[in-house]
């Protein structure tokens, strides 16, 4: 049985979008596990020294699917929406448990 990875990724939101980022979580927590290779989406907020960030905690099979769908993201222009709602870029990182 293959090993899992986990992708974590930061977003800092702008404060006069934060209600419309609010607003995808819902629908992500329902729609990314059934993209091919997505395992599971656990969604935070971070607590009250920075209200306007979230952290995802996403589980692949491997790491190019994981990078297929960014890419169809992009490709469908959903991955500039998201930027539009960012003070910067978002930050993410690979990990795999050991």
């Amino acid at each position: 049985m293959p090993k899992t990875i986990q992708f974590l990724i930061t977003f800092d939101v702008k404060p006069d979008r934060t209600l419309d980022f609010i607003a995808m979580p819902t629908s992500v927590q329902t729609d990314l596990p059934k993209v091919e290779g997505c395992k599971d989406v656990r969604i935070f907020r971070h607590d009250e020294a920075a209200p306007n960030s979230f952290t995802l905690l996403e589980t692949w099979d491997t790491k190019p699917l994981h990078q297929a769908h960014v890419a169809r993201l992009q490709d469908k222009g959903d991955w500039a929406t998201i930027e539009a709602m960012l003070v910067a870029p978002p930050q993410g990182h690979y990990l795999r448990a050991f």
